[in-house]
């Protein structure tokens, strides 16, 4: 089977097959091939015409039509018709068309909400799940940072700036980019996870992100029993081995960014979201291009730019930012009903917090 764009010269055995397809006892309808052309016709030369036909070994088996229609805040895409061959029906060729659609959508940026829109109400609470254990159950050092274990997934934290530190989240036990990204002959510890010595070669990560991990920056901590320290030159961090979450403090103890101490993470099938204590300071996100920033109090928007601008930013007047590392929307929420998070699509976490 072949899919390919549709031309004119195929509206006729679209034609037939939407006969073929439609004039039986479950549609009851009565088309011939003259009108079922016209019908098709009036799709075809829409000026904003999407279609795709199916071919198996030189025939046409299946037609989509569709067209690209404008909406207040970006163009989605409106199947008019998609029929498939009675006798290559339940192969799944529909299945395919559909992701050719997709495919179209993505590669023109349709139907992805704007910098600063608001996501509708149903998209701002996770779905019900069991308990969540976050309870952490070893730490281990790493050359690319601290390595803390749950039941629910793996949590790691990494310097990648004297005052900024990426803290990444899977709900795995282990990251693709720790698989012998660095040569480690030059690395050299002192105790108590003490860096002594930043001599290793970066050779090429399998993770794109961990371009943001720097080796250079010298980190140490300390397993207090039930909380865990990490210290880099600017920040300290405070990682609470029962619930998991993470503050992010000055060297003189002043308090920056707090995740949420109850379920401060959540991993669903296809997006995931990062809670904050937001209770005591004001989260704005700065200008992006032409677009003017706002305020998230009491607010739910979507924060992400376009492809290869910087990654969505929040800013808090406690004097720290948050930039998020995720590909996708990105829905930033400071309303009490629903949490103060950060949403993102997929399975991973991914954020740093600068100073």
């Amino acid at each position: 089977m072949f899919i390919r764009k549709m031309e004119n010269n195929d509206i006729a055995g679209c034609a037939e097959i939407l006969c073929a397809a439609y004039n039986n006892e479950l549609w009851m309808c009565r088309w011939n091939k003259e009108t079922a052309i016209e019908y098709l016709n009036d799709f075809f030369h829409n000026k904003k015409f999407v279609g795709y036909v199916a071919e198996e070994n030189g025939n046409l088996i299946a037609g989509l039509f569709a067209h690209e229609k404008i909406w207040w805040n970006n163009s989605e895409v409106f199947i008019e018709e998609m029929f498939v061959n009675p006798e290559y029906q339940g192969k799944g060729i529909g299945t395919s068309l559909l992701l050719e659609v997709e495919k179209y959508i993505k590669e023109k940026g349709l139907g992805v909400p704007l910098f600063g829109d608001m996501p509708e109400n149903d998209r701002l609470r996770p779905a019900g799940h069991a308990k969540i254990d976050l309870t952490i159950r070893w730490v281990h050092e790493r050359p690319d940072g601290l390595y803390l274990q749950s039941r629910y997934g793996m949590l790691r934290i990494c310097p990648v700036s004297k005052g900024g530190v990426r803290v990444s989240f899977r709900g795995e036990d282990t990251f693709d980019a720790q698989k012998q990204i660095y040569d480690k002959n030059g690395l050299q510890y002192g105790m108590a996870g003490t860096r002594t010595g930043m001599t290793g070669t970066h050779t090429g990560a399998a993770d794109p992100m961990d371009s943001y991990i720097d080796l250079h920056i010298k980190w140490k901590y300390r397993d207090k029993g039930s909380m865990v320290e990490m210290m880099t030159p600017g920040l300290l961090l405070e990682i609470d081995k029962g619930a998991g979450n993470i503050r992010f403090l000055t060297k003189d103890r002043k308090v920056l960014c707090e995740e949420r101490k109850t379920e401060c993470r959540l991993i669903e099938a296809d997006k995931s979201w990062q809670f904050f204590d937001w209770k005591k300071e004001k989260i704005s996100i700065p200008n992006r291009g032409n677009s003017l920033g706002f305020s998230m109090k009491g607010s739910a928007r979507y924060i992400h730019g376009k492809e290869g601008e910087l990654p969505p930013m929040m800013v808090s007047d406690r004097g720290y930012r948050v930039e998020v590392l995720a590909e996708g929307p990105v829905i930033c929420c400071d309303i009490p009903s629903y949490g103060s998070y950060f949403q993102v699509t997929g399975t991973e976490i991914d954020y740093i917090v600068y100073r």
